[in-house]
């Protein structure tokens, strides 16, 4: 955790990639310690738990900047992939860090590479896993960066997956209405303090 002093006194850009860095270090040194222990005792009870701890490790130490353990990280995902034992849920969420990864790197190619690539990742992640509601997240994330009738049909399909979460479905159904009501006169009726009744529907197109 960042140093308590932080929540009143922001640090300095060099404090904060001082930190940064010590933090990476310790994720390296913990992810080796949790390794050791696995391959030494690969039936202990806990050779699971050593496994999950260097795979957090490496993740937290590749955030911070590391970059000698990305070769490691790759593997150690790739190892989770293929073990029949890991659940969907863990294996949408390294697909997910996998694929995100991929998008970062297109960032500085500009906004429309980076949300070409968003794109295509998020569908892909969809084909993966249609049934895990994260990968229909990161499809959330894509309509959030489109506008127009681009937005739209994104908006449709999801609307109208079969495999698409309820949940999503009713964000979709919220963003969908607030589509079809740009442009229409607002439906709001209501007595003036004169008596006059009031049809805002009517003064469309009209200077009041």
């Amino acid at each position: 955790a960042p140093p308590s002093e932080w929540k009143t006194q922001r640090p300095s850009q060099e404090q904060y990639e001082t930190w940064r860095q010590e933090v990476a270090a310790f994720a390296v040194r913990a992810a080796s310690k949790a390794r050791a222990y696995y391959t030494a005792y690969p039936k202990s009870s806990h050779a699971q738990e050593a496994h999950d701890l260097e795979y957090q490790m490496l993740m937290t130490a590749s955030q911070g900047g590391d970059e000698t353990v990305a070769s490691r990280l790759r593997e150690v995902e790739q190892e989770r992939l293929e073990d029949p034992a890991t659940p969907d849920e863990a294996r949408v969420r390294i697909r997910y860090t996998q694929i995100r990864r991929e998008v970062q790197a297109r960032q500085q190619d500009g906004r429309e590479a980076y949300d070409q690539a968003m794109e295509q990742g998020a569908r892909k992640l969809v084909a993966e896993f249609p049934d895990q509601p994260m990968a229909y997240r990161m499809i959330l994330s894509v309509l959030s960066r489109k506008s127009g009738e681009d937005a739209r049909t994104l908006a449709e399909q999801l609307s109208d997956g079969p495999n698409v979460p309820e949940e999503i479905k009713k964000e979709v159904a919220g963003q969908l209405r607030k589509m079809n009501a740009v442009g229409k006169p607002l439906d709001i009726k209501f007595t003036a303090i004169d008596g006059r009744e009031i049809d805002l529907s009517a003064m469309n197109g009209k200077v009041v």
